[in-house]
């Protein structure tokens, strides 16, 4: 007398996840461009010849000259 057994199987293909791109840290920086400025221009220093010149150009951005100092010497 001979046995057969039934048995049932899931089968499920084997898929690989696509790979994870290369990570990059970014230590408080951004990496995408700002827009705000113009075309060639890398920032406040380059847009204006001195912190006094920001100031006058864009009253009411900053309180007083010296905010106008701040933002031009850490741009």
């Amino acid at each position: 007398m001979c046995i057969y057994r039934k048995t049932y199987e899931l089968l499920l293909p084997v898929v690989k996840p696509e790979p994870l791109p290369p990570q990059t840290f970014n230590y408080g920086g951004s990496n995408s461009p700002d827009i705000s400025l113009g075309p060639g221009s890398t920032g406040l220093r380059d847009e204006y010849d001195s912190p006094e010149d920001l100031y006058e150009d864009n009253p009411g951005d900053y309180e007083d000259e010296d905010e106008a100092w701040n933002a031009w010497e850490n741009d």
